[in-house]
């Protein structure tokens, strides 16, 4: 598991004990935007999606969820 992902899992566990009434998903999509934030140390969004722990090869196509996910108005 590399640090981002594992940072990540960190993240989403303490999501659930904080935060246990927020849906799974939106604590996945959040720990998964937060852990490369403290790890680059940047809200610069191509330099997140750059580092960004996802499936997708393409840095634009992981630029473009990351896009999706911090225009929700259900995770602020």
């Amino acid at each position: 598991m590399s640090g981002i992902k594992h940072l990540s899992q960190g993240i989403i566990e303490d999501l659930a004990r904080r935060v246990p009434g927020r849906r799974k998903t939106q604590r996945e999509k959040q720990g998964l935007l937060v852990a490369p934030m403290l790890d680059v140390r940047s809200a610069n969004l191509m330099d997140l999606a750059a580092w960004l722990a996802r499936a997708t090869g393409r840095v634009d196509m992981r630029y473009q969820w990351i896009e999706r996910v911090a225009g929700q108005r259900s995770l602020v």
